[in-house]
């Protein structure tokens, strides 16, 4: 180590910091009947915030990033690390106070390298920050559309801006303008602040789990119709046949409509069947549904309105599933179910429907959960494959959902994207569209999928007069 070069640095930073933020003794030269000076005195007086060594506060100076994350830390008693450090916070006087605000997911990077600590914070980040950490996005933008500026909110600020307005922490200024893009003050932040410990917001109280509305699943009548071979819907044949999964004599399957074909989910036997029918249905009657983060987040949204998922998280930490919101998942972003909320506020999706959904996405990551020791594997073609052979493939997988789909009632099917096999798709009808299990709107039912550029793999599971 050069001892010499480590002694400057160390100088360097405790010179920084004793020119920066330090306790006043004095009184403060420059509050003085200044709007914000009680707040800037409490929050001195309380050891949020210090003045400079020269007896200023400098009330109207514009706050950088770095600061207002380590006021919020303080304000707040943040102190959890991960030792996050971007390429920009290196040496950098506030890391650790960075490292504490992304950790505790108030905030990102501008980018997963930079963190921009020296820019000024803008009044829309301001909210944002706020909102990650108190979890009160409002979809509703009720309020931000009677600024004359709304246009100049971003897209990815609105709903936090919303939120920060409608719980009183941020308000906008006489000629009816919020003025996003502008940098926030060292006042600004303060009342600002300051607002978010006077407020009432109780959002961060997770729900309960025993007082969580929980779903009545009602199981779809069986039937018992002899397969003999694996013709898909009428008029339309599997694209993935194959010599290998053809069926050996008769199946006697008991999901399905007769009308259409039914599915035999690429058994080839009937002792196959039974098998996989058993597993699935002794499976959905063990889901715990209080603990299921698909149905967690569409009960949180219907009961406290739109929420970050570490506020989901929070509900499975109290009942010790380890398990997080963003591992639930299929593709491991916490944004994807935002498409449900999306469908329910735009009454794409009823909310009968909505939760109709959610217990299919619950029911599937549980199940998929319990398959011991599953393995990628191309020639895997069936939901025997995956739950009793220890293979799985996209196919195999939206066979074994197929199945989930259908003992449930829903009226699913399974789709080859344009790009090929492995884009192997799921999808389900609910009034006249095809949604993706993510809640994405993709097809009328009038448009007929079926006659679209893609490969049907599994036929429908009711006659849909197509």
């Amino acid at each position: 180590m050069n001892l010499k070069k480590y002694s400057v640095s160390v100088f360097t930073l405790m010179l920084v910091l004793s020119n920066l933020l330090v306790a006043n003794a004095q009184p403060l030269s420059d509050i003085d009947s200044h709007w914000a000076q009680s707040t800037i005195e409490k929050f001195i007086n309380q050891g949020y915030i210090s003045g400079y060594k020269d007896e200023t506060f400098k009330p109207n100076q514009n706050m950088t990033r770095a600061e207002f994350v380590t006021i919020l830390n303080n304000v707040f008693g943040l102190t959890n690390k991960s030792n996050k450090v971007f390429n920009d916070t290196k040496g950098h006087w506030a890391k650790e106070s960075i490292d504490i605000a992304v950790t505790n997911g108030v905030c990102e990077g501008i980018s997963k390298t930079k963190f921009n600590p020296n820019g000024k914070i803008t009044r829309e980040e301001t909210a944002a920050m706020l909102s990650n950490y108190k979890n009160i996005s409002d979809y509703a933008l009720d309020k931000i559309n009677t600024f004359n500026d709304k246009n100049n909110i971003s897209n990815w600020a609105k709903t936090s801006v919303e939120g920060a307005i409608e719980n009183g922490y941020m308000g906008g200024y006489p000629d009816k303008t919020f003025r996003p893009k502008n940098s926030i003050t060292r006042a600004e932040a303060v009342v600002t602040l300051d607002n978010v410990i006077n407020s009432n917001t109780t959002n961060q109280n997770p729900i309960p789990s025993d007082d969580m509305k929980l779903p009545t699943i009602n199981y779809a009548k069986e039937q018992n119709v002899a397969v003999t071979g694996r013709g898909g819907a009428k008029g339309y044949s599997n694209v993935y046949y194959s010599p290998k999964n053809k069926i050996k004599g008769t199946i006697y399957a008991k999901y399905g409509d007769p009308t259409r074909g039914m599915h035999t989910y690429g058994c080839t036997t009937q002792k196959e069947y039974d098998m996989v029918v058993k597993f699935v249905k002794d499976n959905l009657k063990t889901i715990n549904f209080r603990l299921e983060p698909h149905w967690v987040y569409l009960q949180t949204y219907l009961t406290k309105g739109q929420q970050h998922d570490n506020y989901i998280d929070s509900i499975l930490e109290s009942n010790n599933i380890k398990t997080t919101y963003s591992d639930c998942l299929y593709d491991g972003s916490p944004t994807s179910h935002s498409f449900i909320i999306l469908d329910l506020e735009g009454k794409r999706l009823s909310q009968e429907d909505a939760e109709l959904l959610q217990v299919y996405n619950s029911a599937s990551s549980y199940i998929l959960k319990n398959i011991p020791h599953s393995k990628d594997d191309s020639k895997a073609f069936s939901a025997y494959d995956t739950i009793f052979r220890g293979l799985s493939s996209k196919q195999s997988i939206c066979q074994l959902n197929l199945l989930i789909a259908d003992i449930l009632g829903l009226n699913g099917c399974i789709l080859n994207d344009y790009y090929g096999e492995e884009n192997t798709s799921i999808y389900l009808l609910f009034k006249d569209e095809w949604f993706t299990t993510f809640g994405r709107g993709i097809y009328m039912k009038s448009s007929n999928i079926f006659k679209q550029d893609r490969g049907v793999l599994e036929s429908p599971t009711y006659n849909l007069g197509y």
